[in-house]
């Protein structure tokens, strides 16, 4: 067991090394805010952590348990560091400014663009006939039964152009 953890913790090691440069380096997301919702998630992971100490404040005094006048301070300080970090170094992240009106332009002319691509991609394969299920047919001339019966592929179904 103890030879199983060495190995393991090395393997997490390795493992967070390579994935912080996979993410930092290599995946790139479509669209990036620029770390814009970052204060709004620092604000809720505060909370968070508030509640986690009012619940275990709470489940220690239900319990008559003296180690809750111990807990007392931290929510305390938690809510004194949410009143503060707004004014100190999360000053910059709260006045973050949107993104620049032409660039704001620019990203939504790449996406309308790579948009309509994709659009025009499926209406093509749509068109060719690639795979048409039978009852999205527009055949009402003709509704037999053979057009909803299986073809094979060397056979060409009576319901495709």
């Amino acid at each position: 067991s103890p030879l199983i953890l060495i190995f393991s913790c090395l393997y997490f090691a390795l493992n967070l090394i390579s994935g912080k440069y996979l993410l930092s380096f290599v995946y790139r997301t479509a669209f990036q805010a620029g770390g814009e919702q970052m204060f709004h998630a620092f604000q809720l992971a505060l909370v968070g952590l508030l509640v986690g100490q009012l619940t275990s404040l709470c489940s220690l005094a239900i319990k008559e348990s003296y180690s809750w006048t111990l807990c007392c301070p931290l929510p305390l300080l938690t809510i004194a560091f949410m009143l503060w970090f707004p004014r100190g170094p999360g000053l910059a992240l709260a006045d973050q400014a949107a993104l620049p009106e032409e660039l704001a332009r620019e990203f939504d002319a790449q996406c309308a663009a790579s948009g309509e691509r994709i659009i025009s991609e499926l209406r093509e394969e749509y068109e060719n006939c690639l795979w048409l299920p039978p009852s999205f047919s527009s055949d009402l001339d003709h509704p037999t039964v053979d057009k909803f019966m299986w073809h094979d592929v060397q056979d060409s179904p009576p319901g495709r152009r």
